[in-house]
């Protein structure tokens, strides 16, 4: 009897924990992607790493120039309706943020966006692990006829910021991980997940970017219940993104 009830409760906890691996596969309790890694770049993405930072800089040297102190503006791209490309609230979609945020990026290029599962597939997207960042670059520049996207980290704030600036300012949207978690936390989350969001806009204050807009596609079955478009200060935005311990971003 004691052996059989030994055997239950074993049953019990595995399956339990396989729940839990499902559900939570953002936290990397179940694998290790979600992540950024410089040694996966091919020569041809560092190439245009280089470049992209070049034009940043330039970008900003010009924006500089012709900034008026102490004005506040707006600048947002069209990334499509409220809540277009939430991931699907059921279990198998919890770790697609990667590709749902690959579909706000391209409908801010093209209105022939793909299905989260024709994405998923061209980026290699594990269900249980989520998606190695690195795979994003080679599957949006073909289809979207372009090689602006590369993979990086920006080492600080200032740098994300002037990225983030040459993106949007281009009409395209940069996209970072980042951990949910924190104090204060991501509005909206109840777990500390290792994410990934699209940005869209931002607010900019004389010469400085004071906050970023950006869209969760995350489900309420993943640990959100938050809103689809968002808007964070660019403090929080950096916290949350160096509190991954791996992050980068898509550019």
């Amino acid at each position: 009897m004691r052996t059989r009830l030994m055997i239950s409760l074993l049953s019990v906890i595995a399956l339990a924990l396989s729940i839990v691996g499902s559900v939570c596969a953002d936290t990397g309790l179940t694998g290790a992607a979600n992540t950024f890694d410089p040694n996966q770049m091919t020569q041809t993405e560092k190439n245009q790493l280089a470049i992209k930072i070049k034009m940043a800089d330039s970008h900003m040297k010009t924006l500089m120039s012709n900034i008026t102190p102490a004005t506040v503006t707006t600048t947002t791209i069209y990334v499509g309706g409220s809540g277009a490309y939430r991931e699907p609230n059921q279990s198998k979609y919890v770790n697609y943020c990667v590709p749902s945020s690959s579909q706000v990026a391209i409908i801010a290029k093209t209105s022939n966006v793909p299905t989260l599962d024709a994405v998923a597939l061209g980026e290699k997207t594990d269900p249980k692990n989520g998606t190695y960042i690195y795979n994003v670059p080679p599957y949006l520049n073909p289809l979207l006829k372009t090689s602006w996207y590369t993979t990086g980290k920006a080492a600080n704030s200032s740098t994300f910021a002037s990225w983030l600036s040459l993106d949007i300012d281009s009409d395209w949207s940069l996209m970072t991980l980042l951990k949910t978690g924190g104090n204060p936390p991501m509005p909206g989350w109840t777990l500390d997940a290792q994410h990934y969001v699209a940005t869209y806009g931002y607010i900019r204050n004389g010469s400085q970017i004071t906050n970023v807009y950006y869209v969760d596609t995350a489900s309420v079955i993943a640990g959100y219940d938050g809103n689809y478009f968002n808007n964070a200060t660019l403090t929080n935005f950096w916290y949350w993104i160096t509190r991954h311990p791996a992050y980068g971003q898509v550019w």
